[in-house]
């Protein structure tokens, strides 16, 4: 007797399965099982904690990408400053992982720190670099 599989009817198929669905389709490649999920219509309101959360990593992310940025611009002017050793110390230490993909996720995952007054601020071996 043959072995039917339903999930092949739906085994490529991720996402919506029609404009006016609200359930979201999605297959695991590597074990076959299809997980479905309902979502209510309509925009979702954020609470506090996520409003804030997300204010927080704009903030913390802005400050790590103009460290990145400003440290690139001077390495490649050729100044010689406390931003241009700091930013060379963190790239450095950056290619000798593994576990980030990004300079600037290394930066805000490692260097980056928030004041109690909300201050991000990007230290490196002494140097502080705000924005």
């Amino acid at each position: 007797m043959a072995k039917i599989d339903p999930n092949y009817l739906i085994g490529g198929m991720h996402g919506k399965p029609d404009k006016t669905s609200d359930t979201y389709l999605r297959q695991n490649k590597k074990t076959g099982k299809v997980y479905s999920i309902r979502r209510p219509r309509g925009p979702m309101k954020s609470s506090a904690l996520q409003t804030s959360l997300r204010q927080r990593f704009a903030a913390v992310s802005k400050c790590s990408t103009e460290f990145v940025k400003q440290g690139r611009e001077a390495v490649e002017r050729g100044d010689v400053s406390p931003l241009t050793d700091a930013y060379l110390k963190v790239v450095a230490a950056f290619n000798e992982q593994t576990e980030s993909s990004y300079l600037r996720s290394y930066v805000m995952k490692y260097h980056a720190r928030v004041s109690e007054t909300g201050e991000v601020s990007v230290v490196v071996d002494g140097f502080t670099f705000t924005l």
